[in-house]
C-alpha cells in the first residue's frame, strides 16, 4: 500500500536523483484551459530563463534546460475551452471548403 508523501518527502528522492545525475522531468495534465496552462508555464520558464514552445496538436505548453550532464523540462496538457474547439472545427471546415472549391 502506497502512503501519501509530502513535498518535502518528494524532494529529499528529487534531490538525490539529481545528485546521481538523474533529469528531471515535471508535468502537468488534464490543465483546465490553454490559458491557464500558459500561466504555468510561463512561471516556470521565468526562473529558469528557458524559451516556451507550444504544440496546439499535442495541447501543450513546455520548456527544456540542458545543465551539465542531466537536463530539466516541464510540460503543461491543457483542455482546449469550447470556444478554441469550436474554432478549430470552423477554421478545418472552411480550410476543407477551400480544397473542394479548387478541385
Amino acid at each position: 500500500m502506497r502512503k501519501e508523501m509530502s513535498i518535502d518527502e518528494k524532494l529529499v528522492i528529487i534531490r538525490e536523483a539529481m545528485e546521481k545525475g538523474a533529469e528531471v522531468h515535471v508535468s502537468f495534465h488534464g490543465v483546465i484551459s490553454q490559458s491557464a496552462g500558459k500561466e504555468i508555464i510561463e512561471r516556470m520558464a521565468e526562473l529558469t530563463g528557458a524559451k516556451i514552445r507550444h504544440s496546439e496538436k499535442n495541447q501543450s505548453y513546455g520548456f527544456e534546460v540542458l545543465t551539465g550532464p542531466s537536463g530539466f523540462d516541464a510540460a503543461v496538457f491543457y483542455e482546449p475551452s469550447k470556444e478554441d474547439y469550436k474554432s478549430k472545427l470552423l477554421k478545418q471546415l472552411a480550410e476543407l471548403e477551400e480544397e473542394v472549391t479548387t478541385l
